[in-house]
């Protein structure tokens, strides 16, 4: 996650494939006249003037910030009745999100991207391994044989590391990955879908966005 000013010069280079999602807020000096007691709860004196903010955040809040990011796309695109207050909904509660992680972040409770490099070659290489073979036995079990731990010490580094158990950090991976499918291969079905994420069943699959989005496919 990287937090700047739009006045501060940047430019972002990765050395590989990613995606990222870019949220640009312009609030001008019309905002603040029309809607000041709203302008008033956008409190971004939190963020460095000069230069930019960087940390990871654990796996937990990058959901919470995935789905709010999503839900703030479809009402910018839909522009249903309300969208205007959805989309300044769903802004408060991603600055609130950041502002949260980024102080917590300085007391020492969140990952921040010092310790996420710190963070021990087995739990990096573990959660690494996941991402790529998502659609593979990923069973703790056969992770644990894969880098010759002990299940019960690869379970015990990731709930320490992470913040979430071995099992839930697998299935936030699927779900993120169920989700991005879900969106840009519209012509796939659900069971394919399911399957190249190794779930076992396409009902199995359903049941799991539900538990961690509250909707089905």
């Amino acid at each position: 996650m990287v937090i700047f000013r739009g006045s501060v010069p940047h430019q972002l280079i990765s050395n590989s494939f990613y995606k990222r999602t870019v949220i640009c807020l312009d609030l001008d000096d019309a905002f603040s006249e029309q809607l000041p007691k709203l302008s008033s709860l956008l409190d971004f004196s939190w963020i460095p003037k000069d230069t930019y903010c960087s940390f990871s955040l654990d796996p937990v809040k990058y959901h919470q910030l995935d789905e709010l990011c999503q839900t703030l796309s479809q009402e910018l695109e839909l522009k249903l009745a309300g969208w205007e207050r959805m989309s300044l909904s769903c802004v408060l509660q991603v600055t609130v999100l950041l502002q949260r992680s980024i102080e917590g972040r300085e007391k020492g409770h969140v990952t921040t991207s010092d310790s996420f490099e710190s963070k021990s070659a087995l739990v990096q290489k573990c959660s690494d391994y996941v991402c790529s073979h998502l659609g593979e036995d990923l069973s703790l079990k056969t992770v644990a044989k894969t880098f010759s731990v002990s299940e019960e010490y690869l379970t015990r580094s990731f709930k320490k590391e992470m913040g979430i158990s071995f099992y839930q950090y697998v299935l936030l991976q699927r779900v993120a990955e169920g989700k991005r499918m879900l969106r840009e291969a519209p012509d796939v079905s659900i069971a394919d879908i399911a399957y190249s994420l190794g779930f076992p069943s396409p009902s199995h699959f359903s049941r799991t966005i539900k538990t961690f989005t509250e909707d089905t496919p």
